[in-house]
């Protein structure tokens, strides 16, 4: 390989362009190389119509040892300063700059030992070319590289455990710091109707919203309206069942609007009908809790009548939205545990029984005496009493 062979320039994307049919001009001799001091073939472009001509700097064997572009002089594969990827290569615990073929060039004290170290590179990547096996720079570059890959997603991964422990660690302090006083939950929890249920609307009727409390992270605003829109199979597909949803998920409430109260109402009537279905213990029109409906990811979410207008939970704090999620958790788990026991109604039969003469018979344990009930067994045939 010598300076004047009629080779294609070593360089990259950057420089040469996105244009496949760049036009280069090539000028032997036309400049010293500023690595070995040589005259080498200088190739001269422009990337865009309008834009800077560019031009190689350095010749292709000073390039080559140093995996750099021939224009722009940063590194082929990672488009960075070579001080910086030899610093990158140190840490990594590969070679130094020391070991690198343009060390022996660049730390060369006068001008005729750069000159001869860059013929014997010349002459070491020939033989390299023909004979194919000894490894390339490029591929030496590339083993390099890909230890600095590791090296910084290493560092990387140990960047995000960081973060991820510093999040759980401010939400763990979030939720301590959500412990507030009974007065304070009250308060806080003072417009949101727990207690209330489907089959005793408000008298408000300008009222047409459903109060949710149980929702998660799992659970959109599009299941809501998939969900009240399949309780509509009977009626007009064209009639409008949701006009809004709005879910708080850190709070784990929320409200859905619907078009007007003669659907609220009809729908408290088919939710209340398909949560009456499911029931172990029958219930009846005066079932004052709030109905269980399950939407898609099987997630149970609790649904009453709403009290006034919707609370969207913008005047609420972190910490208190957190302490607003672990009322509507200890909600959720009290009446699942009340829905479990017999209701009202099947003990009011009980009791009506036992007023109508069915009286339970009280055993008593009697004493006997001793010897008394003994049966008595001979060993052998001839036995007389």
């Amino acid at each position: 390989m010598s300076y004047n062979e009629d080779t294609t320039p070593a360089v990259c994307e950057k420089c040469l362009g996105d244009n496949p049919y760049v036009e280069m001009t090539r000028e032997r001799n036309g400049a010293r190389c500023k690595t070995c001091t040589r005259p080498f073939t200088v190739f001269s472009w422009t990337p865009k119509r309008s834009g800077r001509p560019k031009k190689t700097v350095i010749c292709l064997t000073c390039a080559r040892a140093r995996n750099c572009c021939q224009s722009c002089m940063l590194d082929l594969s990672l488009g960075i300063d070579l001080q910086t990827r030899d610093q990158l290569l140190k840490m990594a615990g590969g070679a130094g700059t020391d070991a690198l073929p343009d060390a022996i060039v660049h730390d060369a004290r006068n001008v005729v030992s750069r000159i001869y170290n860059a013929n014997q590179l010349d002459r070491k990547f020939k033989r390299e070319d023909e004979s194919g096996s000894i490894m390339s720079s490029g591929e030496r570059a590339k083993l390099l590289l890909a230890k600095i890959s590791e090296l910084t997603d290493g560092k990387k991964r140990e960047e995000q455990n960081k973060t991820e422990k510093k999040t759980r660690k401010t939400q763990k302090q979030d939720k301590r710091g959500a412990k507030l006083n009974k007065k304070e939950l009250l308060h806080l929890c003072k417009g949101l109707p727990f207690k209330s249920g489907l089959q005793q609307p408000p008298k408000n009727g300008d009222i047409r919203s459903f109060f949710l409390f149980g929702v998660n992270d799992h659970v959109a605003n599009y299941d809501i309206e998939e969900y009240f829109d399949a309780l509509n199979k009977q009626g007009d597909s064209r009639q409008k069942i949701v006009e809004s949803v709005f879910l708080n998920t850190r709070a784990r409430f929320g409200y859905v609007r619907f078009s007007s109260r003669e659907v609220a109402n009809k729908m408290a009537n088919e939710v209340f009908k398909r949560y009456a279905s499911v029931r172990r213990e029958p219930i009846d029109n005066e079932y004052k809790k709030p109905c269980v409906i399950v939407v898609r990811n099987d997630v149970p979410i609790r649904v009453c009548w709403a009290t006034g207008t919707a609370n969207t939970g913008s005047e609420y704090t972190k910490k208190e939205l957190y302490a607003i999620s672990s009322v509507v958790r200890m909600q959720m788990v009290k009446l699942a545990r009340e829905d479990e026991k017999p209701g009202k109604r099947k003990i009011a039969e009980v009791d009506k029984k036992a007023e109508s003469g069915v009286k339970k018979v009280k055993k008593h344990r009697t004493s006997k005496k001793k010897g008394e009930g003994m049966v008595y067994k001979t060993l052998s045939s001839s036995f007389e009493l």
